[in-house]
């Protein structure tokens, strides 16, 4: 006898009936060990050292959106199968999704704007899993996409779950490059120009440094005077680098502006005191 039909034959017996619902149950579990065990071989075929990180990023994204689908679907049919063991007739139900999907509608607005905010990012490809991003006051690598949501881990190791109908404006790092921008305070006093030409010459020595040589991709420089404030000037200092690698980059330029102003005895400002300050 065909499994299915021995699955779908109507019985009175309640031991029946649950030993089915239990092979059911089996056989859906057996069947998403089996989608996800191809998931992973596509994603180890696909996915290589050879391949650029671009395409990498946008493959492990729909792999990983794509099991979760296939996932639900089959949770849905394993429904339908254990509803038809206990003798419901699915017919109705199924021809009064139309009607149940309007009422859903109107009453699940929010999940259902999550649902299509999540399929515009999977086909317009606007980020991927591994960007970095910035979502409303949240930043972070983006770990996960699905349809419903995105998760994206901040500096602090903090794992934030943004629904995707919350998404409507999005900063994301360049895949390819990314501006470094390291600001110092001057007092009003210090001479400006001598301060660009310290801070310029310590530019030079720090690109040769072995911690970032490799993620630099020209060469740091001095943009001289970009604003002031109440008590101070500010002075900036820019480079090109590789994506993500801003805090490192920025830390080392910092590192050694501050040694460079150190030893040409260059103060550095700091803020007045509010009963100062007024």
């Amino acid at each position: 006898m065909d499994i299915f039909t021995f699955l779908l034959k109507e019985n009175n017996s309640l031991t029946v009936k649950i030993l089915q619902v239990a092979l059911i149950v089996i056989l859906t579990l057996l069947v998403m060990r089996i989608v996800g065990t191809i998931i992973r071989r596509f994603e180890r075929k696909f996915i290589n050292p050879e391949l650029d990180q671009q395409t990498a990023a946008r493959y492990k994204t729909f792999l990983t959106t794509g099991t979760y689908v296939i996932n639900i679907v089959i949770l849905f049919i394993t429904i339908l199968m254990i509803l038809l063991i206990f003798g419901i007739d699915i017919t109705p139900l199924l021809a009064s999704v139309g009607v149940a999907s309007l009422a859903i509608s109107l009453g699940a607005q929010t999940l259902i704007k999550d649902y299509l905010g999540g399929m515009l990012i999977l086909i317009e490809d606007q980020f991927r899993i591994g960007d970095t991003v910035t979502i409303g006051n949240d930043a972070g690598v983006v770990e996960q996409i699905t349809l419903r949501y995105i998760s994206i881990r901040d500096a602090e190791g903090k794992l934030i779950i943004i629904p995707n109908g919350e998404i409507r404006v999005v900063s994301k790092v360049a895949n390819d490059w990314m501006r470094i921008l390291v600001d110092f305070n001057i007092p009003f006093e210090a001479d400006i120009g001598e301060v660009v030409d310290v801070l310029a010459a310590a530019m030079q020595k720090a690109k040769a440094d072995p911690a970032i040589a490799n993620d630099l991709l020209d060469d740091p420089g001095v943009m001289g005077w970009n604003s002031f404030s109440p008590w101070a000037v500010q002075v900036r200092m820019s480079a090109k680098a590789r994506p993500g690698k801003r805090l490192e980059v920025a830390s080392v330029l910092r590192r050694y502006g501050l040694e460079a102003l150190k030893q040409a005895g260059l103060q550095v400002a700091v803020p007045l005191p509010e009963s100062v300050s007024g």
